[in-house]
């Protein structure tokens, strides 16, 4: 019964011990960088900026830095956007029927040749059909 009762002591000492060493080391590694990994993708975030890059596998790269964001398909895919500053672009590659671009809060949309073609302006709220 002292045998079991010394063990259990023992054993919660440890548990206390690690669970006070480790919460101090984990809020500082949080602070300065996260570093996750899951399904094929890594994630930094350091200091309110974070960084997505997916590996070989995925088909996507994400990036977002001071408010600022830029996601790139690889190839494989057949589209690219890219956010800055406010100001978006999609630009739809080959095999696909369409360009999608907003800057500066105008958008314009054109479809390639082979479909009907048509360009989309909107300004301050409204659009027109070109």
């Amino acid at each position: 019964m002292r045998a079991f009762a010394l063990a259990l002591g023992v054993a919660a000492f440890g548990i206390a011990f690690l669970a006070g060493a480790d919460g101090p080391v984990a809020q500082a590694q949080a602070g300065e960088q996260q570093v996750c990994k899951t399904k094929g993708c890594k994630q930094e975030c350091p200091k309110g900026d974070c960084l997505q890059l997916c590996e070989a596998k995925a088909s996507c790269s994400f990036a977002c830095k001071g408010g600022k964001c830029t996601q790139k398909c690889k190839t494989g895919s057949n589209c690219k956007i890219d956010c800055a500053g406010g100001a978006c672009e999609q630009v739809v590659g080959k095999g696909a029927s369409g360009i999608v671009g907003c800057e500066g809060g105008k958008c314009t949309q054109s479809i390639k040749p082979g479909a009907s073609v048509m360009k989309l302006s909107c300004k301050g709220g409204g659009c027109k059909k070109k």
